[in-house]
């Protein structure tokens, strides 16, 4: 019998879920001609369901999972339990998945009281991590990691890379909805490690999707395209469902910023193909939507209006005010257009008109402030003067009124990044009573800081007005590292990283982190105000005479691009077991900016960071390549110089 449930797993771990679906059945089918004990026939309900969960047809499985929890009673007392929690945990997770919180909220309560009494510390990091992850989907992001960092001590004690995999990509996923990129990169860098580690393929595609998702976000497309077409090409291997249709969705909509929008198409198309499969009518609603945006663009109005009406329709059903709202907007438009066979500006002003109250019942402000526009626009052509400036004028104000929304939403990350920080502060120190390890505090921080530390201070962290920061990058890493094996990529990363570190602690400068193949340092103005600057700049030119004596095995001296700039920026120590220095503020994102859009062998430094020390004598033997202008998000254009 145990031969038969080990054969399950393995077609679940070879990602071949079809097979075990019909595999489950068969044996299911037979339990009822030959009876087997009820915890053989919950191990293989279990195979069954999870042949579903992976593939992320969540209602499917949700009565498997509740047939293996009656049948818990069944259960060996000592079996009992842990079974109860199990089917609990899961139950928990599907809900989640359907957007069904409160539900999910209580079966992973339920598993959390359940794990207490058990005690097991396994299953006590698995149940925290999930509440973590549900609490997010519920906006309690705070909550969320607390608990998810939590599970994350515990995983690491216990040497369990498969939950500390899922645990960072949740954590990843948090700061990554509040826009903190470098944070975000770092936990998912972290778990793509972990997933190829325990060799995870629905794990792997995960991560590397989720990295190109920020990196599109942070609009470095190439970088992005790359790790989703290998997100796309893992998860189809496996027929993972849910990743393919999300990957499919992001590519469509990375396609149409590259103004391709046939290539947009067949992703969409795919996207929503996929989505019928998992039944998920809300999200395929919004991908029909999405094509017909790209039909929009390729002005095909005929064929748009078709799909945003199927897409309408969906929408209702389905209570998405937001999406349904926006694209009624687009048909508006459509039919406001005289290019459009069946144009007619009055069922586009009514269109406009009869949704106006609901979407300030809702405080749909931004969707409102559009909805007003378009009529202004439809007034204006028909000569409706008056309304079309009474209209117009309703706009400016909602945009002025969105434009304060907007600084109280950055006060509101503020206050998340505060409350965040307090929260790993809290932590720090419940770590530094129980280790009570001085030297361990010197190797693994700065040494003011860790005299603070030991000094009793409660909140490690610091202003500093004017520190320098850079980040340097392997130039087509992700290009060299699909051609080299596992050991070769480490062997390369380990002997750079090692040559930067000594030349890090020959110029006084202090490591930071290394992000993937990048690699982030800072210096500071408490000694000297500018020397600290042209310290970090001979360390950058040290950077790459270093790298161009390293030659790789296709022949090539290895290039790095480095960026640097230099601006006030907060300083403090996270985590709990592995504690890290770390820095925030605009700065660093400027630095990594500089680095990002620089060139290849060069130093790419902000025209403030260099104004600041070009008549500095040791800036003679630097020479100035070029001056530009880069366009950053958030900052408009901004003057750079390049550096050899």
């Amino acid at each position: 019998m145990n031969t038969m449930i080990e054969k399950g797993n393995l077609l679940l771990k070879e990602g071949r879920f079809e097979e075990a679906r019909k595999y489950a059945e068969e044996c299911i089918a037979d339990f009822t001609i030959k009876p087997v004990e009820a915890l053989m026939h919950f191990e293989m309900l279990s195979i069954y369901a999870f042949s579903f969960i992976r593939r992320s047809l969540a209602i499917d499985a949700i009565p498997i999972v509740k047939q293996m929890l009656d049948l818990c009673s069944e259960l060996p007392e000592i079996e009992k339990m842990k079974r109860e929690f199990r089917c609990n945990n899961i139950l928990g997770l599907l809900h989640n998945e359907l957007t069904k919180n409160e539900e999910g909220l209580q079966y992973l309560e339920k598993a959390y009281e359940l794990a207490l009494i058990i005690d097991d510390k396994y299953i006590i990091a698995t149940i925290t991590g999930n509440l973590g992850l549900l609490h997010s989907s519920m906006s309690n992001d705070v909550k969320a990691l607390d608990l998810l960092r939590y599970s994350e001590d515990i995983s690491t004690q216990l040497g369990n890379r498969e939950h500390l995999a899922i645990v960072c990509d949740n954590i990843a996923t948090i700061f990554n909805k509040h826009g903190d990129y470098v944070r975000a990169l770092e936990y998912y860098s972290k778990a793509l490690e972990l997933h190829t580690n325990t060799q995870g393929k629905d794990g792997i595609g995960r991560a590397l999707g989720h990295l190109g998702a920020v990196y599109f976000h942070m609009n470095e497309i190439d970088k992005a395209e790359s790790y989703l077409f290998q997100a796309l090409d893992i998860h189809e291997s496996i027929d993972y469902k849910r990743g393919i249709e999300t990957w499919h969705g992001l590519l469509g909509r990375l396609m149409l910023k590259k103004d391709d929008p046939n290539s947009a198409f067949l992703h969409y198309s795919k996207a929503i193909e996929v989505n019928r499969e998992l039944g998920n009518k809300a999200s395929e609603a919004m991908h029909i939507g999405s094509l017909g945006e790209v039909l929009l663009f390729k002005g095909d109005l005929e064929e748009a209006y078709k799909n945003f009406e199927i897409a309408l329709t969906i929408l209702q059903e389905y209570d998405r005010k937001e999406e349904f709202y926006d694209v009624q907007l687009l048909m508006a438009r459509i039919l406001s257009n005289p290019a459009f066979s069946k144009y007619n500006p009055v069922e586009a002003e009514q269109l406009l008109l009869q949704s106006l109250d609901n979407l300030r019942e809702h405080s749909l402000k931004s969707i409102e402030r559009e909805y007003l526009r378009q009529l202004s626009k439809i007034y204006k052509a028909n000569g409706e003067w008056e309304k079309a400036y009474s209209t117009y004028e309703q706009s400016v104000s909602i945009h002025e009124e969105l434009n304060s929304n907007d600084v109280r939403n950055t006060i509101r990350e503020m206050e998340f990044q505060k409350e965040y920080n307090q929260l790993e502060q809290k932590r720090l120190l419940e770590v530094i009573r129980l280790q009570e390890k001085e030297q361990l505090l010197h190797e693994i921080l700065p040494s003011h800081v860790a005299d603070r530390i030991i000094g009793g201070e409660k909140t490690i962290a610091e202003e500093c007005e004017d520190m320098t920061i850079m980040f340097a990058d392997i130039v087509g890493f992700t290009t060299l590292s699909e051609h080299m094996k596992p050991s070769e990529i480490i062997e390369l990363l380990n002997t750079v990283y090692s040559k930067l570190d000594i030349l890090a602690d020959t110029y006084g400068i202090e490591k930071i982190k290394t992000i993937g193949d990048a690699y982030m340092a800072i210096s500071d103005s408490r000694e000297d105000t500018v020397d600290h600057k042209l310290k970090m700049l001979t360390f950058a030119k040290e950077i790459l005479s270093t790298c161009s004596d390293i030659k790789l095995k296709n022949g090539k001296i290895l290039e790095v691009r480095i960026g640097i700039h230099s601006g006030p920026t907060v300083t403090g120590v996270i985590g709990t077991k592995k504690l890290s220095y770390d820095v925030w503020g605009d700065a660093v994102n400027t630095a990594a900016r500089m680095e990002s859009y620089g060139e290849p062998g060069t130093i790419q430094v902000s025209r403030e960071f260099y104004d600041s020390i070009r008549h500095i004598d040791g800036m003679i033997e630097t020479t100035v390549i070029t001056e530009k202008e880069i366009a950053i998000k958030g900052k408009g254009l901004m003057n750079t110089i390049i550096l050899q």
